[in-house]
Formats: structure tokens, sequence, C-alpha cells
């Protein structure tokens, strides 16, 4: 038996959150509580865009005049506009992105393979090119904390040191400067 179409929240504050297309046609996601899918989130409308099911069992999305817009695939949709979903697509509303995940449209034994390209948003002060190579750098930083970990203890030690140094300076200074006639 294949799964239930659904949308998955990607993004941080409501990552993992599920979203089950079943039961209706249409679907109104939007910020407010009348929304089948209520996202709290600030960059999203009070009724943002809509997941239909189509005559022949596909999904589509379509923008309801979104004030910070919706993508698909990266891609800007217009007020109105419908576009249809395939298992994997990324779905951005404001600032909140969702993964469709259609598992009966999936190919026996298929992947996913999902790619989100960050070229054209703010969402991080790192280059998209060192983005490539950051799981493996992460890694080395990781593994080299593990391999030396009385070096940060000899950095905090150190500064306690000096701190206590400069406190013992400043109370002898005060002592010498109270006992003066």
């Amino acid at each position: 038996m294949a799964g239930i179409p659904k949308l998955i929240v990607l993004s941080a504050q409501l990552r993992g959150q599920k979203f089950e297309l079943e039961g209706k046609d249409e679907f109104a996601m939007g910020r407010t509580d009348q929304s089948d899918f209520c996202i709290p989130d600030p960059t999203i409308s009070g009724h943002h865009c809509s997941v239909m099911v189509m005559p022949d069992g596909t999904f589509a999305v379509r923008d309801e005049g979104s004030t910070n817009g919706t993508r698909l695939n990266n891609e800007k949709m217009s007020s109105g506009q419908e576009l249809p979903l395939k298992n994997g697509d990324i779905l951005q509303a404001g600032g909140v992105e969702m993964l469709f995940d259609n598992e009966s449209s999936r190919s026996e034994g298929g992947t996913t393979q999902t790619v989100i390209s960050l070229k054209d948003s703010d969402t991080s002060e790192v280059a998209t090119q060192e983005m490539a190579n950051l799981g493996g750098t992460m890694q080395q930083k990781r593994s080299s904390l593990r391999q030396e970990p009385g070096r940060s203890m000899v950095a905090v030690w150190a500064g306690l040191g000096a701190l206590g140094f400069v406190a013992l300076v400043l109370f002898v200074w005060m002592l010498v400067k109270t006992l003066k006639p």
C-alpha cells in the first residue's frame, strides 16, 4: 500500500512537521487558523497558497497572491499561477521550505535526491562554493577536537591565570596607594 502524499517542513523552526494531503481536493496553506495547513510564521501570508488534487490524481500548487511569494524548486511563481508537484519537489512558502513526498508517484526501487540552491538567498554567510565540502570540514574539526581535548582546557587556565595576575597587580597598587601618607 502506498503512503499518503504529504508536505514535510524542512525549515528549522517547524522541521519535520507533516501536512498530509488526504480527504479533500484542495488544501489552503497560510498563517490563519482557518487554513487547512496553518503555519505560524511571519513570512507566510494569511492565505499564502493552495495545494490541489488534479482530476488525474496528481497534485499542483497555486500561489494565492502572497506577500512574500511562493517558489517551486527555487522558481518564483506569479499570483494565481498553478504548477504541477512531483515527488521530491521543494515548495517554499515565504521563508518556509517543504518537501513534497508522494510515494505513489515514485518509480519502483527509485530514490529521491533533493538539491537546495542557496546562491540567490541571504540564508548564510558561507559562500556557496565553500558549502560543497562543508560536511567534510566539520567532520575534520570534530575529530581534531576529540584527539586533543586538553588543548582547550590549557587556553581556559591560561586566561584565568592572566586575569588573576591582573587582579593581583591591581590589589597591590590599591594597597600601596592607601598606605601612602
